[in-house]
């Protein structure tokens, strides 16, 4: 703080600030935001202006993405309740990307480079009221080693759908579960409830377990 020794329009601007600040009560001026940036620029300098703290911008977030797979499909459970401006792009090279809106405004993204091909026009999406559904139809019956390309460890918001995942082995006893062009992956979407907050069940799934 500049000592005032005599009359010094910027050391009286600066004290003021500095009494200001202390009170907190400077962002409530109109030009309350002006203010203070002038006061960084007295106490450390024009360069330091680059480094005046910024409103933050909304980031994106990645909601909790559940898989599993047959030979001919993938299944992903994208956690997200209420969600709005569900936007849903496949590519043929494997690439997956999910957009939409949550329940308070804020917004979220992923994209996935899968492990092998797709179909696109096989993709099929279906929203609830706590998840939303989509069926990816792989380019060729096979399955798969993994949900990505990469051999990395997956993010932590990618996790396994224990509900719907079966081994290579035990498809054929579960082969019914995502027939009927895919209307048992859809059951308990729209409002239905279940034991586990909405998490979705293939049909008969533990049943065919044992």
């Amino acid at each position: 703080m500049r000592l005032l020794t005599k009359f010094d329009p910027l050391a009286v601007l600066d004290s003021s600030l500095n009494i200001l600040l202390g009170l907190r009560v400077v962002s409530k001026f109109p030009f309350g935001k002006f203010l203070i940036a002038l006061y960084w620029v007295l106490q450390y300098g024009v360069h330091s202006i680059s480094a005046f703290p910024q409103p933050r911008s909304k980031m994106s977030r990645h909601p909790e993405v559940l898989w599993a797979q047959r030979s001919d499909k993938v299944y992903l459970t994208v956690a997200l309740p209420d969600a709005k401006d569900i936007n849903i792009k496949c590519e043929p090279q494997g690439s997956f990307s999910f957009s939409a809106i949550g329940v308070q405004g804020e917004p979220f993204h992923f994209t996935l480079d899968l492990y092998g091909p797709i179909t696109p026009d096989g993709c099929k999406t279906k929203a609830g009221l706590r998840n939303i559904l989509c069926s990816i139809q792989k380019d060729q019956n096979g399955w798969w080693k993994r949900l990505l390309k990469t051999e990395e460890k997956p993010a932590p918001y990618i996790k396994v759908d224990w509900n719907k995942w079966c081994d290579e082995d035990e498809e054929d006893t579960t082969s019914d579960l995502a027939s009927d062009d895919d209307n048992a992956a859809y059951v308990g979407q729209d409002g239905g409830s279940s034991d586990d907050d909405g998490m979705l069940y293939l049909p008969d799934l533990e049943k065919a377990r044992k």
